[in-house]
């Protein structure tokens, strides 16, 4: 999945602004920057792996949801 739509709008947002089917399906979200998995024991997004060349940062960037980690963020292969 692209992780952005056109515009750079973010589609990994805080809330959605469309009905939801199947809400608390996913656990992990993969993009073409990013692998995120979905903790909501903790209610957060976490960054485990960025495409070659991108930082969390650059990530977080185009991402409206915040994002955290714990440790350090691998690399996609």
């Amino acid at each position: 999945m692209e992780h952005n739509v056109r515009d750079d709008i973010a589609k990994i947002v805080e809330e959605c602004s469309f009905p939801l089917t199947a809400p608390a399906c996913v656990d992990q979200i993969v993009t073409d920057i990013a692998v995120i998995d979905v903790d909501r024991e903790n209610g957060r997004l976490v960054l485990r792996e960025t495409a070659p060349g991108w930082l969390f940062d650059d990530v977080q960037v185009r991402t409206e949801a915040e994002l955290s980690t714990t440790g350090e963020v691998g690399e996609m292969v």
